[in-house]
C-alpha cells in the first residue's frame, strides 16, 4: 500500500529489521520540486471532492507566484505539510540501511529509470526476462502513463454520494515532473528560506542534506 508515514510507525509495529518479512520502498524528492508540485496538484481537484473534505486542498489563488508562495509556507518547518518532507527525510534515513528498506530518490529515479526498475526487481527479489524489464521501463514512462490517464487517478468506488463524480480532473495526475522545477517556480528570496531550511533541518549530516537536495548513491 502507499503511505506518507514514517518509519516509526513500521518500526513500532515490528516491520522494519531483519526479524521482517515486510520489504518496504521509501521514496524522497528535491524539497523544492516538491513543493512546485504540489501547485498543480492542489488547484486539480474538484470542488465536489473540496466539499465533503471541508474545503480542502484550497482553490488555487489568481497568481501562480501567489499560490507557489503558499504552499511553500505550508512544507516549511513549522508549516502544516512539514512532515510530509522534513521529518519524513529525517525519518527514512535513519533506517537506510535496514535490509528490508529500500530508499530511493526521484531525481535518481528519473535519471536512470531502468536502472531503477533493475534495482527494484532485486529488491523485492524478482527475476525479470529482458523483455519483462523492457515493459515494465516503457510502461513507467511518461508517455505510456499520458496515454493511459486513467490507470493513474484517484477514486472512491465505496462511497455512493460520490458515484460519477471525480476527484480530480483527468490527466493531472500525469505530469513530466521536471528536475529542478522548483528553481524556476520560486523567487531568489524563497529559494534561500528554502535553503536555510534544509541546513537547519537536514545539516547535521552533510551527506543526508546532499542526498535530499540531489539524490546519489546506494544504501
Amino acid at each position: 500500500f502507499k503511505s506518507h508515514e514514517h518509519a516509526e510507525t513500521f518500526e513500532k509495529a515490528g516491520l522494519i529489521g531483519d526479524k521482517s518479512d515486510i520489504k518496504i520502498l521509501a521514496m524522497a524528492r528535491n524539497g523544492l520540486d516538491m513543493v512546485a508540485s504540489m501547485v498543480p496538484f492542489f488547484g486539480a481537484h474538484s470542488d465536489d471532492f473540496r466539499k465533503i473534505w471541508g474545503n480542502f486542498p484550497p482553490r488555487a489563488r489568481e497568481s501562480m507566484e501567489e499560490e507557489a508562495s503558499a504552499r511553500m509556507q505550508e512544507m516549511l518547518p513549522g508549516g502544516v505539510f512539514s512532515p510530509m518532507y522534513f521529518e519524513y527525510i529525517n525519518s527514512w534515513w535513519k533506517v537506510r540501511n535496514e535490509k528490508n528498506v529500500l530508499l530511493l530518490h526521484y531525481s535518481d529515479a528519473k535519471k536512470d529509470l531502468p536502472g531503477t526498475v533493475s534495482r527494484l526487481a532485486s529488491f523485492y527479489e524478482v527475476e525479470l526476462t529482458k523483455d519483462e524489464h523492457a515493459t515494465v521501463v516503457e510502461k513507467c514512462g511518461f508517455e505510456y502513463m499520458k496515454k493511459h490517464t486513467d490507470m493513474f487517478t484517484y477514486a472512491l468506488p465505496l462511497n455512493p454520494d460520490f458515484k460519477g463524480k471525480k476527484i480530480m480532473t483527468s490527466g493531472s495526475m500525469t505530469r513530466k515532473g521536471i528536475i529542478g522545477d522548483g528553481k524556476v517556480t520560486f523567487s531568489d528570496e524563497e529559494k534561500e528560506v528554502w535553503a536555510k531550511a534544509e541546513v537547519d533541518k537536514l545539516g547535521d549530516e552533510p551527506a543526508k542534506l546532499n542526498w535530499a537536495r540531489n539524490g546519489g548513491g546506494e544504501f
